[in-house]
């Protein structure tokens, strides 16, 4: 512009030639397209970023992922990838309020992109899930990312004029071991991170390959005792509690 500042803009150039041939003068016509450019960057940023914490989301995840995969692959390197789970979250939101939720979600963020590398890649997931990809990773150095960053959340956030400690749960999968795609290394990965969250959470776990069997036999429970209940298939039965020291009914 004449200000100098540049801009984008969509040029064609028409040449116009007299009657023996040779090129007399050009034209020009142009558009300024920053809005459509500015419109095309909110579009990608919705596709791929999480709007709250500006985090890279899911599906810039699995992409990245799948360029990491190939590198590793090519190279003979390897590759982790880490599932984070904040321990107790929904009493956070029901005790001060999602706003709240929301601004510890922040801070989370924050706090995860200072203790990894510009190498690594970390995203939110959804809700209160986060996810990190460790490059050229083997299993000492993510357990050891991995232990930064739960030692990094035991100090408190400030959240509605308290500060609260909110610690969090990891899985970890690795490359080639627990997984020759990306779709598998992510769902080992959270595998183990319910594994984290049963061993009473604020800790990480590696990937077993039990652990999904595990989990598979839980929806099958889960999912026959839904239809137990719909179907009337179960009853209550009560013992009742005696005290001991007269005799008395205490309860059931």
């Amino acid at each position: 512009r004449k200000n100098g500042e540049v801009y984008p803009e969509l040029l064609s150039i028409s040449a116009i030639k007299d009657n023996l041939g040779p090129v007399k003068h050009y034209v020009a016509v142009f558009t300024d397209i920053s809005q459509i450019k500015t419109s095309e960057q909110q579009l990608h940023f919705l596709a791929y970023y999480d709007s709250l914490t500006h985090l890279p989301n899911r599906i810039f995840l699995v992409q990245q992922a799948e360029l990491t995969l190939t590198a590793a692959i090519r190279h003979g390197a390897g590759l982790a990838v880490l599932f984070l789970d904040l321990d107790r979250f929904r009493e956070v939101n029901n005790a001060l309020s999602h706003m709240e939720g929301d601004a510890l979600l922040i801070q989370a963020a924050e706090r995860l992109q200072q203790h990894t590398r510009q190498t690594d890649t970390v995203c939110r997931l959804g809700s209160d899930k986060f996810a990190i990809l460790l490059p050229g990773a083997d299993q000492d150095s993510a357990a050891a990312v991995a232990n930064k960053v739960i030692i990094a959340f035991r100090q408190p956030f400030s959240l509605a004029g308290h500060r609260l400690r909110v610690s969090l749960s990891i899985g970890i999968a690795l490359y080639p071991g627990d997984g020759q795609t990306v779709n598998d290394l992510l769902k080992n990965a959270e595998a183990a991170l319910y594994q984290a969250k049963q061993d009473g959470g604020n800790t990480h776990a590696f990937y077993a390959s039990d652990m999904n069997n595990a989990t598979f036999e839980r929806l099958i429970l889960e999912s026959e005792l839904r239809n137990a209940i719909a179907d009337g298939q179960l009853r209550a039965h009560y013992q009742i509690k005696i005290g001991l020291s007269d005799g008395h009914l205490a309860g059931a």
